[in-house]
């Protein structure tokens, strides 16, 4: 069976693997190497990576990092892209009219790049993250950078993929506010509890499920898991980040999203197949056939 993956940064993998420079030798606000032969010898090892997968969908974190994913993994037909903003971005300097101008600029670009915009599926990865910060002001442009961000996937009529992490009450919140994408959207890297996935089924959303339910800790997870219906979740690693167990805390690998899909089939009393095909046609109804 061929795997996808809905959420995977390939950059930031490559890098810990260290076939791609560091940041100090990546020039972000174009996307390019300064060194580019660097990336020839690195692209046997991307196809290696995915030769398993039909296909991977890769998020972006800013519009510079849309430009640098865009410009590593264009020439390869299995990875398709997400325009993100991260809240994470959100500093004390962060200046919102700047931002939302350069992302213009680059959406611009893509209107005048058909075989890109047509790997564009959709806005993401954006939200709310209120874990390494509490300060009302960064919060309060968190909150007013995502609603930028909803206002664009409905103006570009893309699904949003969503970053919440500790605001789930802000979430919702606004999230009602914007009845134009209900029904069009997924929770990334979802660990919230039964009742917070009620929140999100009510609204239409969809909820991506990775490594974190594979924890033995998890146990809210996994409830709302096993009370999740079959049409509203998908598959995801989030690699390099939160390798399922028992690979906790090492580089989560491609191949990993098996074990990820095992859980997730044991834990709903679904064969493996069975998870990875609602996986698959959760993904096209949500994404468009990749």
């Amino acid at each position: 069976m061929m795997y996808h993956d809905t959420h995977a940064h390939l950059d930031l993998l490559l890098q810990r693997l260290g076939d791609l420079p560091g940041e100090k030798d990546l020039n972000l606000e174009r996307g390019e190497l300064k060194h580019m032969e660097d990336f020839e010898i690195s692209k046997h090892k991307v196809n290696d990576l995915m030769s398993k997968h039909d296909f991977v969908i890769h998020p972006t974190v800013s519009t510079e990092n849309f430009y640098l994913v865009s410009s590593l993994f264009r020439s390869f037909s299995k990875v398709y892209f997400l325009l993100g903003s991260h809240p994470e971005i959100v500093k004390e300097k962060f200046r919102l009219e700047n931002y939302i101008d350069i992302q213009q600029s680059l959406i611009a670009e893509l209107e005048a790049d058909q075989n890109l915009l047509n790997r564009l599926v959709g806005i993401g990865e954006v939200g709310l993250d209120y874990h390494y910060s509490k300060d009302p002001i960064i919060i309060e442009k968190q909150k007013c950078l995502f609603e930028e961000q909803i206002s664009l996937a409905i103006k570009l009529n893309l699904p949003l993929v969503i970053h919440c992490r500790e605001a789930f009450s802000d979430l919702f919140t606004i999230l009602k506010s914007y009845p134009d994408i209900h029904n069009n959207f997924l929770i990334h890297c979802f660990t919230g509890d039964t009742d917070d996935l009620q929140k999100v089924l009510e609204i239409g959303g969809k909820v991506a499920f990775g490594g974190v339910a594979t924890f033995a800790s998890a146990r809210d997870l996994q409830d709302a898991v096993k009370y999740c219906p079959t049409d509203s979740f998908v598959l995801e690693t989030d690699l390099p980040f939160l390798a399922p167990a028992p690979h906790r805390s090492q580089i989560c690998m491609p191949e990993m999203i098996d074990e990820i899909a095992e859980t997730i089939a044991n834990l709903k009393g679904l064969t493996k197949k069975e998870t990875w095909n609602y996986s698959l046609k959760n993904t096209v109804n949500l994404f468009g056939q990749l």
